[in-house]
């Protein structure tokens, strides 16, 4: 399915810079409040391991690596100098759907981490994961890569 916007059209209805909001909450009271919009998005970092779909052992610790990337998602878009981006940190997290109950590892990490482990005592044996490893700009803007693995049952 085609998107409605291209990112860039989306960029030329929204400019960079500090918008104004008001409002009022479910009791009447007036709100208001204020956001910087940013442009620069960085490209999703590189993941290394675990390889996706793998089958690993449940109770050995699993390692998420990943590579930095220090490129925005669109080169020539966002402050000055151009392609400049400011990997400020990571966010990693580790979902397990299957089996019932949903269970989830998150973990925040400095802008020089590139792996985070996930102990056996947060997995079972026979399920399913998902992860995803989120690159953060100081603006705030941030990508995800995401993969998966299994555990042996």
């Amino acid at each position: 399915e085609e998107p409605e916007f291209t990112l860039e059209e989306l960029f030329e209805l929204f400019p960079e810079g500090t918008y104004e909001f008001e409002g009022r909450t479910v009791e009447g009271d007036e709100i208001e409040g204020q956001a910087t919009l940013s442009h620069v998005i960085p490209a999703p970092p590189d993941i290394v391991a675990p390889e996706e779909d793998s089958v690993l052992d449940a109770n050995e610790p699993v390692i998420i690596e990943w590579t930095r990337v220090d490129e925005p998602i669109l080169p020539g878009v966002g402050r000055e100098p151009l392609d400049d981006v400011e990997i400020i940190g990571f966010q990693v997290i580790v979902v397990r759907e299957d089996p019932s109950p949903l269970v989830v590892f998150s973990a925040d990490l400095p802008a020089d981490a590139t792996s985070v482990t996930v102990s056996p005592e947060f997995l079972q044996s026979g399920a399913s994961y998902t992860f995803e490893v989120l690159q953060i700009d100081v603006s705030g803007n941030q990508t995800i890569a995401e993969s998966g693995f299994e555990t042996a049952a």
